[in-house]
């Protein structure tokens, strides 16, 4: 089950980045059985006030249907309820098509206004179901800001 979870703070350090947050989506999570059906996963839920600062898809293995070479194609994108791109755009990752074979990054910044849900939508092909891909894993990292956590750390005002 795919879930959006805070990198460690080593694993944070570690990339000048500064992503926060990270998920891997595989076969496991593609449960679609109805042919030409896309699918919406919920990576997760950010709060109210928080930044969604940027995002990054590094496709670790490509996607494919070891048994059927003309499923050609597995368009992602990941987004929310008011844009279903706004994070991530369309990005091909089946072995088949044409799969990126370079991280995408994405340094969009946007706000979220109340809690969102984030989602990733993989976009069926005809006669094909998405349940039928039995290899592939891409990483989605993004970096979230909680906007308020610098002022709640600081102390109170001192009036003289």
């Amino acid at each position: 089950m795919a879930q959006l979870i805070p990198l460690l703070i080593e694993e944070q350090q570690a990339n000048d980045a500064g992503f926060t947050h990270f998920v891997s989506l595989g076969p496991n999570d593609l449960t679609e059985t109805t042919a030409d059906t896309p699918q919406d996963i919920s990576l997760g839920t950010v709060p109210a006030g928080w930044i969604i600062n940027k995002s990054m898809v590094v496709l670790v293995t490509p996607f494919k249907d070891a048994s059927d070479a003309a499923f050609n194609t597995t368009a992602m994108v990941v987004g929310d309820a008011g844009s279903a791109n706004r994070y991530v755009t369309s990005t091909q990752l089946n072995e088949n098509g044409t799969e990126i074979t370079l991280p995408k990054y994405n340094a969009t910044s946007y706000q979220v206004t109340a809690d969102t849900e984030i989602l990733a939508n993989i976009a069926a092909m005809a006669a094909k179901s998405l349940s039928d891909i039995d290899t592939g894993e891409v990483h989605i990292f993004l970096q979230l800001i909680d906007t308020l956590i610098l002022s709640d750390l600081q102390s109170p005002a001192v009036i003289a």
